[in-house]
């Protein structure tokens, strides 16, 4: 038998994330041990909720490199200058790879953006199905080929600052890795910023979104810290919600989105 639902039902954002906590607790109402389950309601942001987060992340990203950046900080010395210290030239060659690979990643999408083909929308009062299908057949076709074109340049670049990797001398690795290094620690502030921003706006324990889940970032980030693999769950459900959002045929497309600006 079919139970019949309403399109706003239809429309809903996804079904009530339940995640097993790992612990064990009596029910109150049979006195037994259960698996004790926490229940979240993930909603999409908004425009202006991504927006703050954005700018809450490049902010944090910012702070986070000057104090790298100042050779008397405890996070140049700890997070920075004794991890390279002790790395092997290998590590110190990848850590160099990776750091202007991501600077390096941003241009070539930005120059895919600028460059990419544009195909014309169809002219006329009326348009016939077959013109307006091939048109759409032809900007799907545009972007795939932009997509392509993107990923070889990218990986191409990579291979290339492979090979001047391998060119820098051992005296000289650690002090070319550094800023690399830095870029790439910054990028991951901004991540966990973001996301932590992310699930504020976006959490709730209710299906009517009416009471927010966490109402600080700093909760945010204990539950990433005491709770990871909870933390991981929520932080993937909303990166599945915000890929949802993304409009296609290169309207606002990005290699990644936590590159931020």
């Amino acid at each position: 038998m079919s139970h019949f639902i309403t399109v706003d039902e239809l429309l809903t954002d996804p079904e009530p994330l339940d995640i097993d906590t790992g612990q064990r607790i009596k029910d109150k109402k049979s006195g037994e041990m259960v698996d004790a389950t926490i229940r979240f309601y993930p909603r999409r942001p908004t425009d202006i909720e991504k927006d703050m987060c954005a700018s809450a992340a490049n902010g944090a990203r910012r702070a986070y490199r000057k104090l790298l950046e100042n050779p008397k900080s405890k996070e140049h010395q700890l997070r920075l200058k004794e991890p390279l210290e002790d790395a092997d030239d290998e590590s110190l060659r990848t850590l160099w790879v990776q750091g202007n690979l991501m600077v390096r990643a941003a241009q070539i999408q930005l120059n895919s953006l600028e460059d990419r083909e544009v195909v014309p929308e169809p002219e006329g009062d009326i348009i016939p199905p077959i013109v307006h299908d091939a048109h759409e057949d032809a900007a799907e076709e545009a972007e795939d080929d932009r997509v392509k074109n993107l990923i070889e340049a990218i990986n191409a670049a990579k291979t290339e600052l492979e090979n001047d990797a391998k060119a820098i001398p051992h005296d000289d690795l650690m002090q070319a890795a550094m800023p690399a290094h830095i870029e790439s620690l910054a990028q991951g502030v901004w991540n966990d910023v973001y996301t932590a921003n992310i699930i504020v706006f976006g959490t709730f324990t209710d299906k009517d979104y009416r009471k927010p889940a966490f109402k600080t970032t700093s909760q945010v980030e204990k539950l990433r810290s005491q709770k990871p693999r909870i933390y991981r769950r929520l932080a993937d459900t909303h990166s599945a919600l915000l890929l949802d959002l993304e409009p296609t045929l290169g309207k606002s497309d990005a290699v990644d989105s936590s590159s931020g600006s």
